[in-house]
């Protein structure tokens, strides 16, 4: 068992950086430039908002070391559709370890959010408490502010704006409206 493995890895590669408009039929047509090819996995999304599209890496097995390895020199660096791909041998242990580091990634995020929470929750506990600070100073010092409809310094904002408005539409008529009118200013 451990010598089909062994032989497998000596015949497999690992091809990266591929461009996602790189069709399967184009890759494999590539890659059988440099020998004949046993194995050939061309990975898609299963789940995710990327469903459907091509993952950036493939499996390839040769049926000669010889021919990997001829693929491995040739191929790494080589520019297909503007990028470099990036070649090298493949591992058994390479899906599990990209599965261990996704679900990693899954558990720290998860960690991270739940820290997130904890410090929405705590900002929430400090505004709310430097609020009543707020209001047992404002009591002692002036009369708290109450705002029926809108802030008052909105208001006035809204009015500064309407002003310049109506003055922008007398602008607008360099001529006269209406023939009495010309008549009038002659």
């Amino acid at each position: 068992m451990a010598t089909s493995t062994k032989s497998t890895s000596e015949k497999k590669l690992w091809i990266g950086n591929l461009d996602k408009r790189l069709t399967e039929y184009n890759l494999l047509k590539i890659i059988q430039c440099y020998g004949e090819v046993e194995n050939f996995e061309y990975l898609f999304h299963t789940i995710g908002p990327n469903k459907g599209e091509p993952r950036t890496y493939c499996f390839v097995e040769y049926k000669r070391k010889e021919d990997a390895e001829c693929a491995l020199r040739k191929l790494n660096g080589k520019v297909v559709l503007s990028r470099a791909l990036r070649v090298r041998w493949a591992e058994d242990n390479v899906k599990n370890d990209k599965l261990a580091n996704v679900c990693k990634k899954k558990v720290e995020s998860a960690q991270k959010k739940t820290v997130d929470v904890l410090s929405h929750e705590d900002k929430i506990k400090a505004i709310e408490e430097k609020l009543k600070l707020m209001e047992q100073s404002g009591e002692d010092k002036m009369t708290p502010v109450v705002f029926h409809g809108k802030h008052p310094l909105l208001a006035q904002s809204e009015r500064q704006k309407e002003v310049p408005r109506k003055a922008r539409q007398k602008q607008r008529r360099p001529y006269p409206a209406s023939k009495m009118e010309a008549d009038l200013n002659r």
